[in-house]
């Protein structure tokens, strides 16, 4: 490993929250994509509850950003309640009068149906921000991105935003006790990478 690619933790951070730093600070590279597109960011959705798209919403809350949730599973929306944070469903966003008016939509989901559904809400120009990599490949409605005039843009990874999140999870350490880590010695890495795929599961921490 590159000495360059490690940071000494704050002694002030627990343990527990330490994995939620690397995603965190990849959160924050969507919210400065966001930030940098063009118009408005008055309506902005995210699409998924998952452990990026709650970091996203933190986030986005850290710069007095409104956004509401979309997220199919109605036990998601338990914790985002918990966490004061709004969610619909992807039904309740078509019967909303958010439909068309949306300024900005963040998927964070991985899915494409939620990625369309995306393109159908956004107003005209507004952005489509891909934070998650769709796993099938279903095409977007390319006539709707081209009427309009949608803005399209991919993020990747967290170039330059890694100190900016240690801070960010000392700040709101608070909210993010409120996920759940589970704590793995070094020889049971095998067991905490199964863990992980779990949807109760929202980071492992292995350590030695």
């Amino acid at each position: 490993l590159d000495q360059r690619m490690a940071y000494p933790l704050p002694e002030e951070l627990p343990n527990e929250l330490a994995p939620f730093i690397e995603p965190l600070s990849c959160a924050l590279h969507i919210r400065n994509t966001v930030q940098g597109g063009t118009g408005t960011h008055e309506k902005t959705i995210i699409f998924g509850a998952g452990v990026m798209g709650i970091l996203t919403g933190i986030s986005l809350r850290d710069c007095n950003v409104g956004f509401i949730f979309v997220e199919p599973e109605k036990r998601r929306h338990e914790l985002l309640d918990v966490l004061g944070m709004k969610a619909i469903t992807p039904q309740e966003l078509n019967d909303s009068d958010l439909k068309g008016h949306v300024d900005v939509a963040i998927d964070c989901s991985g899915s494409a149906a939620a990625a369309c559904q995306a393109v159908r809400v956004l107003d005209k120009t507004g952005q489509l921000v891909l934070a998650s990599v769709v796993r099938d490949e279903a095409g977007l409605p390319f006539r709707d991105i081209t009427a309009k005039e949608l803005v399209v843009r991919g993020v990747w990874l967290n170039p330059g935003t890694f100190n900016e999140a240690m801070n960010l999870v000392l700040k709101y350490r608070k909210t993010l006790s409120c996920l759940k880590t589970e704590k793995f010695e070094l020889a049971e890495i095998k067991k905490a990478f199964d863990v992980s795929l779990r949807h109760d599961i929202h980071k492992v921490l292995v350590q030695n």
